[in-house]
């Protein structure tokens, strides 16, 4: 039973290495190394794998989630529950879904205090319905589409495609910037990485606070800009 505890543990890691950045790549590679030693010698699992705790903490963060059921987990926890922030340009939210789109959801009208008894089931439901099947999240490459979900969540999917289809054009690609999902911009995504999508949607964010930006005059939005760029990169 006790070996059978260990190479599971060993077949997870091995998922959580592929897609990793390489450093990572190798901070598991190495732990998987001295798991799989350990036990063909019988010996006692090593008590320190010689690894700096603090790679240790980011590993299950670096970890690859590309089905609805992992990404969904992700995103409750960056929106949390209900807020009401008279500067927050989405109005009241809980779990992230502001009250006209629960409206709309749910066809009816419904108060800030209603939107606040919202379960996190019902928000789920409804960002699979509203949010995942229309964005075709899961027909983008697994390295990018947790992000590109997490961006059609906070930003709207139309301002989500068009980071992607950004992130094309700079690599060379000739792609129209419409926010359109389809065919063409799906294949096009093919050799992206996680950090070119993060980078260009950090700038979405600054666009958004600096005064005579595309955006216009939102000065007041400043405010947001830390915990928006945690969000982007993913950050504690």
């Amino acid at each position: 039973m006790f070996k059978n505890v260990w190479h599971k543990l060993i077949e997870m890691l091995v998922v959580m290495g592929v897609g990793m950045d390489d450093k990572m790549s190798k901070v598991v590679k190495r732990v998987v190394k001295e798991l799989e030693s350990a036990l063909k010698s019988e010996k006692k699992i090593p008590d320190n794998l010689d690894v700096p705790e603090k790679e240790i903490e980011v590993m299950a963060d670096n970890a690859v989630r590309t089905t609805f059921e992992e990404i969904i987990e992700v995103v409750l926890a960056h929106e949390g529950g209900f807020v009401d922030d008279p500067d927050d340009k989405g109005g009241a939210t809980n779990w992230g879904v502001t009250q006209a789109v629960w409206e709309d959801f749910l066809e009816d009208e419904f108060t800030s205090e209603d939107v606040k008894g919202f379960t996190r089931e019902q928000a789920i439901e409804l960002y699979e319905e509203e949010f995942w099947i229309p964005s075709q999240a899961e027909k983008l490459p697994a390295e990018v589409r947790e992000v590109y979900f997490d961006m059609c969540v906070n930003h709207g999917q139309r301002n989500a495609v068009k980071i992607l289809q950004t992130c094309v054009n700079s690599k060379g690609g000739n792609l129209e910037v419409d926010g359109g999902i389809g065919p063409n911009t799906i294949g096009a995504c093919s050799d992206l990485k996680l950090w070119e999508v993060q980078v260009e949607r950090s700038g979405f964010y600054w666009n958004l606070v600096f005064k005579g930006s595309f955006y216009g005059k939102r000065n007041n939005q400043a405010k947001f800009i830390r915990g928006w760029i945690r969000r982007c990169f993913n950050l504690e």
